[in-house]
């Protein structure tokens, strides 16, 4: 959780700084362009790495 937490904390930061550079420069940059391709191959790493988590002890109390 604590992992996902900061992704999206550094993730936005850079949708931020990358925002600030398009809307300064009145277009949108390269660097916009790079900031969604990485936002989207992290959410789908996030993603993926949800559905692969390990079972829980929760998991384990139900029998089968």
């Amino acid at each position: 959780m604590l992992v996902a937490c900061l992704q999206a904390a550094v993730l936005g930061f850079l949708w931020c700084i990358a925002k600030f550079e398009a809307w300064s420069e009145g277009e949108v940059s390269i660097f916009t362009k790079y900031a969604a391709v990485v936002w989207v191959i992290a959410m789908a790493c996030h993603g993926i790495s949800f559905f692969l988590e390990p079972d829980t002890e929760d998991d384990r109390d139900i029998a089968p």
